[in-house]
């Protein structure tokens, strides 16, 4: 009999950890396990997918943290899953004292953010190993949950469509590419008019397009046309991943101005595609992945003239740009593939369920609720929360702004 499988997430939003549910959802079924993936908040827009590539798909609704919980785990603890795959599920989280002792639950670390560590590191008696997509996620949750086994294993990614041999040649204008959400305090978008207006003022000839969309999508147009790039910047919305691939081999260069990420598939779906990144140098992420001056070119966080630079270097060195390009396209395929990421999470499954990773102590003697997730907050209705929640997150991009604003050249 096949194993079961529960991969629970908040929603199956448009994102780098839904493509990875996806993609580890099919490799895993494709392997004979009975996969079904489960979302607690939002079923969210891409949540038909899952039923595209043939798996069942179940979203739970709810908004009371005890109530909600406790029902998240009451259907889990009922399906008699073997293994469970949290991957930012608060209310499953909550709820893991209510599975059976046999049931192996796995918290999965997607980013490097406080909140996100903070819930796949609640409940730790009730967990059996976490896994974190990179060096610095791994690093940081060791240290916060140090009596809990921890392993690490990057990013796979479905290889595009002969990405490198029918991608665009060197040529100018040189075109730039932005992918992911439009959130400064995350992503750094509002750097991109500041950069791209400078390659201008330098006589660089440059073009640059921008796909996704977010908190910050009318913050960074209104930056655009103050600077008159409208005719020089393409905004393509948010984009599946057949016509993001294309982009990519349509482009020259990624750009990742980000404050943090977790590792992002963006950097080696670039790279597959021998689109050279110029990214943000963030410790144990970016740094996991692009190989300085190589496969890519990893600058300081919030340096604007060093972007600039950075397109200088490749917009006057053709020679450069290809033998990075090639570089970053070889290192990408080797190093990141579904079937080295799968087979990882296949192991680490069949090694839990031989009990190589085993509870610290009996789930029975676990409350059912753990109410160390929830603050005041989560108690409110779910219409205020998000209110709360937009509000917070304005506020964090305003002071990103102003400390950019004020920050000398």
């Amino acid at each position: 009999m096949s194993k079961r499988v529960a991969i629970v997430t908040y929603a199956m939003s448009c994102g780098g950890a839904e493509t990875f549910i996806l993609t580890l959802a099919e490799y895993l079924s494709r392997e004979g396990f009975d996969v079904e993936v489960i979302t607690t908040e939002a079923a969210g827009e891409w949540f038909p997918r899952v039923s595209e590539i043939g798996l069942k798909a179940v979203h739970l609704p709810g908004w009371h943290p005890l109530f909600h919980s406790l029902g998240v785990g009451r259907y889990l603890a009922k399906g008699a899953y073997d293994v469970v795959l949290l991957n930012h599920a608060i209310y499953a989280q909550a709820s893991l004292g209510m599975l059976p002792d046999g049931a192996i639950a796995i918290p999965i670390v997607h980013n490097d953010d406080k909140a996100i560590y903070r819930v796949a590191c609640a409940n730790r008696p009730a967990w059996n190993v976490a896994v974190c997509v990179s060096p610095k996620l791994a690093e940081t949750f060791g240290l916060m949950a140090p009596d809990r086994p921890v392993v690490q294993i990057l990013y796979g990614i479905s290889a595009p469509d002969a990405p490198r041999e029918g991608r665009r040649p060197f040529e100018r204008p040189i075109r730039l590419l932005f992918v992911g959400r439009l959130a400064h305090c995350h992503k750094g978008v509002l750097f991109l008019p500041d950069i791209l207006r400078s390659c201008l003022d330098r006589s660089i000839d440059a073009a640059l397009t921008v796909v996704g969309d977010g908190i910050d999508r009318e913050a960074l147009d209104q930056k655009v046309r103050d600077h008159g790039l409208q005719d020089a910047v393409r905004f393509c919305g948010q984009a599946p991943n057949e016509e993001v691939y294309h982009l990519m081999s349509d482009s020259h260069i990624l750009l990742m101005p980000s404050f943090y990420e977790g590792m992002g598939l963006v950097l080696p779906e670039a790279m597959w595609c021998g689109c050279v990144p110029i990214a943000s140098r963030l410790r144990g992420v970016t740094d996991a992945v692009v190989e300085d001056g190589r496969t890519g070119i990893l600058i300081e966080v919030g340096d604007v003239g060093g972007f600039v630079d950075a397109i200088a270097r490749l917009h006057g060195d053709e020679k450069l740009w290809e033998e990075m390009s090639r570089a970053s396209h070889k290192a990408a395929s080797e190093r990141f593939t579904v079937e080295a990421m799968g087979e990882s999470y296949k192991r680490l499954i069949l090694d839990a369920l031989d009990g190589r990773y085993p509870l610290p102590k009996s789930r029975r003697l676990l409350p059912a609720f753990d109410r160390a997730l929830f603050s005041w907050r989560d108690y409110l209705p779910g219409r205020v929360r998000r209110f709360l929640g937009a509000v917070r997150i304005r506020i964090r991009g305003v002071l990103a702004r102003i400390i950019q604003s004020t920050t000398p050249e």
